[in-house]
């Protein structure tokens, strides 16, 4: 007898000592220590608080169980494992009238006591079981459940048990939610032949999100006849009076993001040839090139990556289309009409001479050419595909024309007129 007290105030001082340093442990890393009503209390060893996971981490739940009876005997039931969203859930009750479940609900949560069997049948039901209630629509997963051995280390009233549990889970995949989140331990014991105990217990931690990739196309600077679906449609960036700045926005979600990767390739060719053609550190977007040659479809491919070292990453294929481009032949009026480039008629018409103009315009990617509109020094001149004037000292010509897509574009030259030769009087 005197051994034995020697014994258990051994055993009381350490627990004095370990709850000292669970106390000031709880302090310094805000470990959650939760006690139910009959001294059953939890403490974390893993996951510490403000832990970062990601899918496919390992995730260890480990720590101790203190079970102090308030009846005439204990034994171990269950502990279960969840990742939840970061909410207070509600508590589930049952009640020993079977007002809220049959008495007989869950096999008494799945007690494992080699005396009662599987199915609790010798145990009264006690006043309450509080566990988490899963009804509620909260985005929680069941990570698992362990079932230790009996316990039977009991020593009269107030007598107590310290359990520990170690157990590896591998975050899912699928989880189906990230961020703030709570690691759940559920713990389920009985009294035998009085009541129940439970405790439910949280460390808070976050879920770091995979990247997701995102493209969204950007053809407001292009004006109308090109389009980003159902296959993106952009033109050559060469019109005028403002070029078609096709952009490919990233619309990607990361959390610590490490950088963005773009990259091109023509549509149906393999992977292999993908060809880099922007990375940065941040969401940035990419503007398509003139290295595109037009009359061809393209597969751009944006990567992101965190500092996680996960990645994703998403493609759209672009059709670069054909643009227009206004262009225009000179002549000087006579009885057959020799198109030329205007710059070579510089200072071979005289001013006041008849010149005539030709749109040879190219229209845009399936289009035909409907408009015309010609300036002569910044006067109308006329509306019409081919038109005479009459020169001027100085003939700054420019045409603007515009096509059944919508697309329109101008060029200009310049053409001289030689001067008017000065009459002199010359001695017989």
């Amino acid at each position: 007898m005197f051994k034995k007290n020697i014994v258990r105030k051994l055993i009381m001082f350490s627990l004095f000592v370990l709850t000292l340093a669970i106390f000031a442990g709880a302090l310094i890393a805000a470990v959650q220590v939760v006690e139910d009503p009959c001294g059953t209390t939890v403490v974390y060893n893993k996951p510490v608080p403000n832990s970062e996971f990601k899918a496919g981490d390992d995730l260890n739940f480990s720590g101790k169980l203190r079970v102090t009876s308030c009846g005439d005997g204990l034994f171990f039931n269950r502990i279960t494992f969840y990742i939840a969203e970061d909410k207070d859930i509600p508590i589930t009750v049952t009640t020993t009238d079977g007002s809220k479940y049959p008495l007989n609900y869950g096999n008494c949560f799945g007690a494992t006591s080699s005396i009662y069997g599987s199915d609790c049948s010798g145990i009264k039901r006690g006043d309450q079981v509080q566990i988490l209630d899963l009804s509620k629509g909260y985005k929680i997963r069941k990570l698992g459940t362990i079932y230790p051995p009996d316990i039977f280390e009991y020593d009269g009233e107030g007598g107590f048990n310290w359990i520990e549990y170690n157990k590896n889970f591998t975050v899912p995949s699928d989880l189906g939610f990230d961020g703030d989140v709570r690691f759940y331990v559920e713990y389920s014991g009985a009294h035998w032949n009085t009541h129940w105990h439970w405790l439910t217990a949280y460390q808070k931690g976050e879920i770091i999100p995979a990247p997701q990739a995102k493209i969204v196309c950007d053809n407001s600077q292009c004006g109308s006849g090109s389009g980003c679906s159902p296959i993106a449609r952009a033109y050559e960036p060469i019109a005028k009076p403002s070029l078609c700045f096709y952009v490919l926005r990233n619309k990607s979600k990361v959390s610590g993001l490490e950088e963005s990767n773009w990259y091109v390739k023509p549509a149906g060719s393999s992977d292999g040839t993908y060809e880099k053609k922007l990375s940065c550190g941040s969401l940035c977007d990419y503007v398509l090139q003139k290295d595109m040659p037009a009359g061809n479809t393209y597969t751009v491919k944006l990567e992101v990556k965190d500092k996680y070292g996960q990645s994703d990453n998403a493609t759209i294929d672009v059709y670069v289309a054909s643009e227009i481009k206004a262009e225009f032949k000179c002549a000087i009026s006579s009885a057959d009409l020799v198109w030329r480039d205007c710059k070579e008629l510089s200072h071979q018409i005289a001013r006041g001479g008849k010149m005539c103009l030709k749109d040879i315009s190219r229209p845009s990617d399936g289009a035909a050419i409907n408009s015309w509109q010609w300036m002569i020094n910044d006067k109308i001149a006329g509306n019409e595909e081919e038109i005479c004037f009459n020169a001027e000292s100085v003939n700054r010509i420019r045409l603007t024309v515009s096509d059944s897509k919508g697309r329109s574009d101008y060029s200009e030259d310049l053409v001289n007129a030689k001067p008017i030769p000065k009459w002199e009087e010359v001695a017989p």
